[in-house]
């Protein structure tokens, strides 16, 4: 399988903890309360814009969801796959501010149409 960077694994965490925190009938500010986070934090890890996902984070909203073992686990995996750095970031300087979520996707893209 290609190299598929940040951007996707880190966009599927994103709308996975979305729906687990509704299905749990938690708002955003709850579940942050329940992990003892901000809800910033929260609505960047769900919107794919965290620059860096806490695996505890990911455990403990797994807990407060009702998550089982085999989901959580899953969600640390694309919690690791989202920390990766790619060729990009080295450029961050040159890049403008949220266009590397645009060649994240264009990385990930398996055709163009």
């Amino acid at each position: 399988m290609a190299d598929i960077g940040p951007t996707i694994p880190r966009r599927q965490l994103g709308r996975l903890v979305r729906d687990m925190r509704q299905a749990a009938g938690l708002t955003i500010a709850e579940l942050a309360h329940h992990i003892e986070r901000g809800a910033t934090t929260v609505q960047r890890l769900e919107t794919g814009a965290a620059d860096r996902i806490r695996l505890w984070d990911i455990e403990a909203i797994c807990q407060v969801c009702g998550a089982d073992e085999t989901t959580t686990a899953a969600l640390k995996g694309l919690a690791q796959d989202g920390n990766t750095q790619n060729w990009w970031h080295q450029y961050g300087d040159l890049i403008p501010l949220n266009f590397d979520v645009y060649i994240g996707l264009e990385t990930g893209a398996a055709r163009l149409t």
